[in-house]
């Protein structure tokens, strides 16, 4: 049977030209229509008096029973009673132990920085357990006595009130401290001395406050919640309670940190006087106090993250509920005055969480995207009337969506479990009708793209629900495969990529068999590594070709709790890494060595958080649409990056390209051809890193080191005074070990792993507990890798190094439990470098060439031969042309062709070609049985012609989109150079050519929802999801008297940060009318940077009528650039 399906573009809708079509990017109105677009401007309307009283109406029509005062009098004694809650209510909740005699440096931001016995005093009874020395603390509270609990590290009992009589902790010293409302209070402790003879003050009592103080906060949100649901008014009484009990007790808690307290200028604890007199706001640069905890002092990590953890977090009960007459009823009952309680929580409470916010919040004001909902500080600025802090948070949900999220919908966290955090606190506030949309109703509707944002970071998952693995994602050692329905849904799911964040994973491959490779491009510079074109590789859900994870160092396990771990009977041993940000397992994780890419000259692609990225573009993506009829044989995921090395200080400039192919059998099995495409420097090493046990492979070993500074550098590492940078990464040639060089290779190599996922499975007694659910080869996979040799400068190199997961929860011998440890794993990793060098030639040039091939135990790889084809003519230089051929098992032949750019290749066998991509499979029999080309005019192939496969270009005429005032819809208006087929282009992936006064030439590439031909000519596309075309919207904080092309913004310019994006770029000032071009940005920094925006030097912003407070928007996409969308052609049984 013949079938023939052409994608060709060849069908062209007739145009007939017509005047008056409407215009968008020069409308009269686009600076009006952008201006209404400005963020938070529909919340300015709130006001306190009337703020969520309609909530409070809602419910109390839910009601059916009376709302008098003779049924309010029966509230006090509701469940719980009164005087048990007023009982129990905490004055004082930190600390809760101190080692006498230790001075810890107040301005500690990080508690993992300390060591020794400042460690543990500062997590003393938080994390640390001065009865066991072991970093295990944790607490079971009893079930049936609230004044009873029992550590969980060595089943120590301690109590609150009413001990036995012999009990050995019981109060025997006081200790004072002075608090916020100027009270000197003396606190009962115990004094004990612990195994190494240092004596502690415990504070045993504040484990036991501090959870009823949180628990209350917490109830205080249940009660909310009831209230809207059955309007009954215990909910408000019982609030009014509460936030009696908790205003009185926030305004006196101190500033503190786990076990420490924040002193005052004097050396002593910090009094009100100077409290309210502190600095404020502060904004860039912290007060001499620096940031603080309140609310939770032992809340885990860093200082001062209040916002992340609710420090506002009375405000929307306190709003909804103070409307109710029981609440009133409480205030009339105690102070005389129904509206008295009111202004307690306000004045006590709400107006101190303000001043915490604009003294000691370690964000300071400086919008924190991550942190992404402000609700609880906006609702708590509207009700104290703090007019800057109602401004700061009333864009912040908006600056959330359109800063903080690329086009395709990806957040900007550089990797998954990072981005997650959003659906935790914004994605489903946001889209919750009792949410955000009580405060702004017309959100959804009025911003289509937040379900995009709410539903793509969620589609980063494999088979079998491990999530893509860049930047700081956590390699979780107990994390199950999933084994149910969901695998053959997720078998189902077609190729995907977001071009905006830089990220895309294609899948191939029938069901059991299925291959997936993602391919990491991120322009997102925070949480991510030096893994620029790395990527990652999964068989039937279980991970082969991996990168090194988060590995996060303040985790890392110490030597008492590792040397319990290591009896576990771990098929690896375990190795030691430091507490300390410059530790090598954190090192190893995030370089290149680990991340499944290149280095040059020993030193890898920027690791961000710093002006050392390059930028990066999609050049192609096919993949087969969700409803494609037809089997994706042939699939294409490349990029590249401009500027990677220079950032990092390399001095040189070349091409650096990586193009991830997928190709699928007649009978479904998948391989991959991975080509990267290196220029520059005098060393290049590709890396790959295989998360399992090397079998075998057929280099012949030349030579034996221990680590690769004695193989590269005979142990003389180079140093550079002035790049830290390159120094650090030059250390972690000594971790890897058994390190191998081969001998040169002169033909095809191959090496072979074997790999189980479960492998690191133990119990408590060091026993396999491996799910493997009646399947004994269930997580188990078998890996090959085929590699074609370049010339005699390549060197093969191997070796093995550690990896590092996150150990959430595993049960020791001792009875401990081991909870959110980093533990580092020796020799797991088993590394293949291919590297190549020069001595005195300029410039290298190289283009590694390896195939990938999987299967499950027992089976045979699918692929017999893997060879290149003799190049006979050729424009292009060697190492950017590809010329291959793949044998299967069952005798099918591929023939692969793979350009750099268009140009005319004539092959042995007789094949010519100018496109890009090209692919012809061949039967047994030698009959050509499939035909597949992209972004070629033609094909020859012994003596037929094929093609073309032209790509359709044009020029952008006009925007409907967010860039001209729209959000509800982002179009595309393309005057094409010839006809399109307007029918054929959903789903196609466009790119904007754009092209910078600076230089930078790159491509913004965007999915196509629909096309429609217009009357004059034109085509209209409507671009996937509302995609915003802005590149961010931003706020003028200050400007620079003394350079007046330059000002400065709280909120961040972060997207596009430490990579030359936003050079060359545009600004916009809506309510200005005033448009201005990018010099420079300030680097980002880990949040605190992205500040400076410095305009092309013959601004003058203030003489233009700018001033603070004005907004805003960064934009590269305009009228006038080129487009173009790849060219394809498929052939079956041509």
């Amino acid at each position: 049977m013949h079938t023939t399906r052409i994608t060709v573009f060849s069908v062209f809708a007739l145009a007939v030209a017509t005047f008056g079509a409407e215009e968008f990017w020069n409308a009269p109105d686009r600076a009006q229509r952008l201006s209404e677009l400005i963020p938070g401007r529909t919340i300015m309307r709130l006001q306190p008096a009337d703020l969520l009283a309609d909530v409070n109406q809602e419910a109390m029509a839910k009601w059916p029973g009376p709302l008098t005062d003779d049924a309010f009098a029966q509230l006090p004694q509701a469940e719980p009673p009164d005087a048990d809650f007023i009982d129990r209510f905490p004055r004082s909740i930190s600390p809760y132990a101190r080692m006498r005699g230790v001075d810890i440096d107040p301005m500690t931001y990080t508690a993992a920085s300390l060591k020794g016995n400042a460690w543990k005093s500062l997590r003393g009874l938080f994390t640390y357990c001065p009865f066991c020395d072991q970093d295990l603390f944790g607490l079971n509270f009893s079930a049936d006595n609230p004044d009873l609990a029992v550590t969980t590290c060595c089943q120590k009992k301690l109590y609150h009130r009413n001990a036995p009589a012999d009990y050995d902790l019981k109060h025997n010293a006081t200790a004072s401290f002075r608090y916020l409302d100027d009270s000197t209070r003396e606190i009962p402790c115990t004094l004990y001395k612990d195994r190494h003879g240092n004596e502690w003050e415990l504070f045993i009592q504040h484990l036991f406050d501090n959870r009823f103080w949180l628990g209350a906060a917490n109830q205080l949100l249940r009660n909310l919640a009831d209230f809207n649901r059955t309007g009954d008014p215990k909910y408000p009484y019982k609030s009014a309670l509460i936030l009696d009990y908790a205003a009185d007790t926030y305004f006196a808690l101190p500033l503190s940190f786990s076990n420490l307290l924040a002193p005052g200028r004097d050396g002593g604890e910090l009094g009100r006087e100077e409290w309210e007199s502190l600095p404020r706001p502060v904004v860039y640069t912290h007060n001499y106090l620096g940031p603080w905890n309140r609310r939770n002092p032992f809340s885990a990590g860093d200082k001062g993250w209040i916002n992340m953890h609710r420090e506002a977090i009375w405000a929307e009960p306190f709003a909804v509920m103070r409307h109710h007459p029981a609440f009133k009823y409480y205030s009339r009952q105690k102070y005389g005055n129904p509206e008295a309680l009111a202004e307690k929580i306000t004045t006590r409470l709400l107006r101190e969480i303000c001043l915490l916010y604009k003294s000691s919040f370690s964000q300071r004001l400086l919008t924190n995207y991550q942190e992404a909902n402000y609700k609880d500080l906006l609702l708590c600025a509207i009700l104290a009337g703090d007019k800057y802090l109602i401004e700061f948070a009333g864009a912040n949900q908006e600056l959330t969506l359109y800063n903080h999220h690329y086009h395709d919908g990806m957040n900007g966290e550089g990797a998954q479990n990072y981005m997650a955090m959003l659906n935790s606190y914004y994605y489903p506030y946001m889209s919750n009708p009792d949410g955000w949309q009580r405060l702004d109703p017309d959100f959804l509707k009025q911003n289509p793209f937040f379900s995009a944002a709410a539903r793509e970071w969620n589609q980063l998952n494999t088979l079998r629900g491990i999530q893509l693995e860049f930047g700081d994602q956590h390699h979780h050692l107990h994390s199950r495969l999933q084994n149910d329905q969901r695998v053959a849904q997720n078998a189902a799911l077609p190729s995907r990529n977001w071009p905006g964040f830089g990220v895309g994973l294609l899948r191939a491959g029938a069901p059991q068999q299925r291959l997936e490779v993602s391919l990491h491009y991120s322009r997102a510079t925070l949480h991510n590594a030096q893994d620029m074109l790395g990527m990652s590789l999964w068989f039937d859900g279980v991970p082969a070709v991996r990168t090194g994870g988060y590995a996060s160092w303040w985790r890392n396990i110490r030597q008492p709790e590792m040397d319990e771990l290591g009896k576990l009977n771990f098929p690896k041993p375990l190795r030691l890494s430091p507490n300390s940000g410059r530790c090598w397992s954190w090192i190893l994780a995030h370089s290149a060595l680990n991340q499944n890419t290149v280095t040059i000259n020993d030193c890898g692609p920027g690791p961000g958080w710093s002006d050392n990225r390059g930028t990066s573009e999609l050049i192609t993506f096919i993949g087969a649409a969700e409803n494609d009829e037809t089997r994706p044989e042939m699939q294409i995921l490349e990029a590249r990056s401009q500027g990677e090395f220079p950032a990092t200080r390399n001095d040189f400039s070349g091409e650096f390209r990586r193009a991830l192919i997928t190709l699928e059998s007649s009978s479904g099995a998948p391989y991959l051809i991975d080509i990267l495409i290196v220029e520059g420097g005098e060393k290049q090493t590709s890396f790959y890193s295989i998360w399992g046990e090397r079998r075998s492979d057929t280099l012949p070993v030349k030579a034996s080191f221990p680590d690769l500074a004695v193989a590269w550098y005979d142990d003389k590492l180079p140093a550079s005074s002035a790049n830290f940078f390159v120094n650090q990464q030059m250390s972690i040639l000594r971790i890897p070990s058994s390190v191998r060089e081969h001998e040169a290779p002169k033909k095809t190599w191959q090496c072979d792993w074997d790999i189980d996922y479960y492998a690191f499975w133990r119990n408590q007694a060091g026993e396999d507990i491996a799910p493997r659910q009646g399947d004994p080869n269930h997580g188990k996979i078998a890996l090959r890798l085929l590699s074609l040799p370049q010339d005699d400068k390549t060197r093969v190199w191997s070796a093995v190094f550690p990896w590092t997961p996150l150990v959430s929860k595993q049960e020791l011998g001792n009875g401990a439990t081991l909870k959110s440890v980093s533990v580092s794993f020796a020799d797991v990793f088993d590394m293949v470098a291919q590297r190549r060098e020069v001595a005195g030639e300029q410039p290298l040039n190289s283009r590694f060439v390896n195939l990938f091939v999987a299967n499950r135990p027992g089976q045979t790889p699918h692929i017999a031969d893997f060879s290149s084809l003799d190049v006979l003519e050729s424009t292009l230089p060697p190492h950017q042309v590809a010329a291959l051929r793949v044998t299967t098992i069952d005798g099918e032949t591929d023939t692969l062709v793979y350009q750099m750019q268009n140009a005319a290749l004539r092959l042995a066998g007789g094949i010519e070609t100018d496109a890009r991509f090209l692919l012809i499979r061949q039967n047994p029999a030698g009959q050509i049985i499939l035909v597949r080309m992209v972004s070629g005019s033609y094909a020859l192939v012994a003596g037929r012609r094929f093609g073309p496969a032209l790509d359709l270009t044009g020029q952008l005429d006009d925007i409907e989109a967010d860039l001209t005032g729209y959000r509800s819809t982002s179009a595309l208006y393309i005057r094409p150079d010839a006809p399109w087929p307007v029918d054929a282009l959903a789903g196609k992936t466009i790119s904007i050519r754009c092209l910078r006064p600076t230089g930078l030439d790159n491509a913004e590439s965007f999915a196509i929802a629909a096309a429609k031909a217009l009357p004059d000519g034109r085509i209209r596309l409507e671009l996937a999801d509302a995609a915003p075309l802005i590149a961010g919207w931003h706020q003028v904080a200050e400007l620079d008297p003394e350079r007046p092309y330059m000002l400065r913004t709280n909120r961040p310019m972060s997207s596009f940060a430490n990579q030359p994006w936003y050079e060359g770029a545009k600004v916009f000032f809506p309510e200005r009318g005033k448009t201005y071009l990018i010099a420079d940005t300030e680097k980002l920094g880990g949040g605190t940077g992205g500040t400076f925006l410095t305009l092309a030097p013959e601004t003058r912003l203030a003489a233009d009528g700018i001033i603070p407070g004005d907004w805003y928007i960064i934009y590269a996409i305009e009228p006038g650039q080129t487009v173009k969308i790849n060219g394809e052609l498929c052939l079956r049984n041509p």
